[in-house]
């Protein structure tokens, strides 16, 4: 089985599992942060990332409210947060429970942004909906797509 996490410009992620979902070998073209956190997974938990920890990988979910919006955005690394969130992303495709909401839907119909961008926006820096917003121009017409976003914003952070 192949598990690719690519967000574009910014991290692409390839690994090569075998039958029983142990790492065969991989390919990191990402930050150092990234880098990092991956290598640090795989020597604390093996080769098995659906027997990795999504827990505790990162404190920068703790501190959004039901709203998306993140009351720690300058305590927290911005490459810290994003190697966590592609790591966690790992995590759940290797156990089979990758499954954020509106998948391959389009989420603002005003603007024609997709959950996939919106994803991508958030995994890159966005933690709120203004920013979401800025990133992808989603929800700036009519706002009737906001409460898609905030269900995004949490389900990348595991709220």
């Amino acid at each position: 089985m192949e598990l690719i996490i690519n967000l574009p410009g910014y991290e692409n992620i390839s690994l090569h599992l075998d039958d029983s979902g142990v790492i065969q070998h991989y390919q990191l073209c990402c930050s150092q942060q990234t880098t990092i956190l991956f290598k640090s997974c795989l020597e604390k938990y093996g080769k098995k990332p659906s027997q990795w920890p999504k827990s505790n990988l990162f404190s920068y979910s703790q501190g959004l409210d039901k709203f998306g919006h993140s009351d720690n955005h300058h305590s927290s690394n911005n490459d810290e947060r994003r190697a966590a969130l592609l790591i966690q992303e790992i995590i759940l495709r290797a156990r089979g429970e990758w499954k954020p909401p509106y998948a391959g839907e389009t989420v603002c119909n005003c603007r024609g942004v997709s959950s996939e961008e919106i994803c991508h926006a958030i995994t890159a820096k966005a933690s709120s909906v203004e920013e979401v917003s800025q990133w992808t121009t989603a929800s700036t017409s009519c706002t009737t797509c906001k409460d898609k976003i905030v269900e995004l914003i949490q389900y990348r952070f595991l709220k």
